[in-house]
């Protein structure tokens, strides 16, 4: 069988089952299978996650630059980061460059790396460069602890639980679709895409407030896919108010510029590494003091284990996971 088949989430479970330690080792609060594993190695749990970024898959020439891309493959480690409560410390930066590979266009990426390192406090103390065939490849791997001693999972979400969302949705997928098509305008949309922000700051005015987070996930692959992952770990299912969704104006413009669904690229079009949370009523309602309309109520946890999405024409249906996929 070949991995195309099988799939993405398939092979990552399949792999799990080989790495998974057969005991749980000293130190080990959460291994595979979150946004980032969580370890003790002190007197707070401490996190660590890693991402590649590689040209063709993640990101194309075409559309963004050496300095975005360094900016993009920092920041998109330190949204797990983020999405587990924790703050960044440390980061490894391992390059997979071919050979007609320009030296300025790399140092401009290790420029976008450093201004997003200064930008949220991470300092980048390691790395490798070695020899790709074709493509460029950047990995980073970031660390984080803790410090309000306690890890947010994607497991933890509870049946009655308001589902809410940071930030807006479907911007990244606008940024994306605008530079493809060459639409002009839509910056703010183009430079998301281009250069994520991390929810570090929202995560943490929310802990320092005490607020109650049952589970947290950040909204990497699509809300679709990445509410499928955290209802899958909580073994609950949800019921989301799709007229509910944060949708930027300029998202609906460009959609209907391009003939497509704007609720569709809220769902499905992944990138915009906002944080999807869950909480009850009464923390909700304390968090959404503190954030405003940069928290958003999108739906509720339920104990049946099926997500089902209202539509604005009021119909409601099962709504499958159709964010991005490897295979």
């Amino acid at each position: 069988m070949r991995i195309g088949e099988l799939g993405e989430f398939a092979l990552i479970a399949r792999i799990a089952r080989i790495l998974k330690a057969p005991a749980p080792r000293k130190g080990i609060v959460q291994g595979i299978g979150d946004d980032a594993a969580v370890f003790h190695a002190g007197r707070s749990p401490q996190v660590l996650t890693v991402d590649a970024l590689t040209e063709g898959i993640h990101f194309d020439f075409r559309y963004t630059d050496a300095e975005s891309l360094g900016w993009k493959a920092l920041a998109v480690n330190l949204s797990d980061v983020a999405a587990m409560g924790a703050s960044p410390q440390f980061a490894l930066v391992a390059l997979s460059l071919p050979r007609h590979a320009v030296v300025d266009e790399v140092l401009r990426l290790a420029e976008g790396i450093r201004r997003c390192g200064k930008t949220f406090d991470t300092a980048v103390i390691g790395g490798n460069v070695s020899r790709s065939q074709s493509v460029w490849s950047v990995t980073v791997t970031v660390s984080g602890e803790c410090r309000n001693g306690r890890p947010l999972l994607r497991s933890g979400a509870r049946a009655g639980d308001i589902v809410c969302v940071t930030g807006r949705l479907g911007l990244s997928c606008t940024g994306l679709t605008a530079l493809k098509k060459e639409l002009a305008g839509f910056e703010r949309a183009k430079r998301r895409h281009r250069r994520p922000v991390p929810r570090l700051a929202w995560i943490h005015e929310l802990l320092r407030h005490d607020v109650r987070i049952h589970a947290c996930i950040d909204v990497s692959d699509g809300l679709s896919s990445d509410l499928a992952h955290l209802c899958e770990a909580s073994r609950l299912g949800a019921l989301v108010d799709l007229g509910r969704l944060p949708i930027e104006s300029g998202t609906r413009k460009a959609a209907a510029l391009c003939r497509c669904n704007p609720y569709r690229w809220a769902l499905d079009g992944g990138e915009d590494y906002e944080l999807l949370m869950t909480m009850s009523q009464a923390e909700y309602l304390k968090a959404k003091r503190i954030l405003g309309a940069q928290l958003t109520a999108i739906g509720t946890m339920i104990g049946r284990r099926t997500i089902l999405g209202v539509w604005p024409d009021g119909s409601t249906r099962p709504l499958k996971a159709g964010g991005y996929r490897h295979f």
